[in-house]
């Protein structure tokens, strides 16, 4: 993955997780990344 487009996906990331920590607490944010994650990676 080139070096500018990791670069965009972790703004992103950043911008998204900016505006869910101010709907919901960090812990909960983070196990339903990691929920996401198991199952992006059990799917491909």
């Amino acid at each position: 993955m080139p070096l500018a487009s990791q670069t965009d996906t972790l703004y992103l990331l950043w911008k998204i997780v900016s505006h869910f920590k101010t709907v919901m607490t960090m812990r909960d944010f983070f196990l339903q990344l990691f929920i996401t994650l198991i199952c992006c990676a059990r799917w491909t």
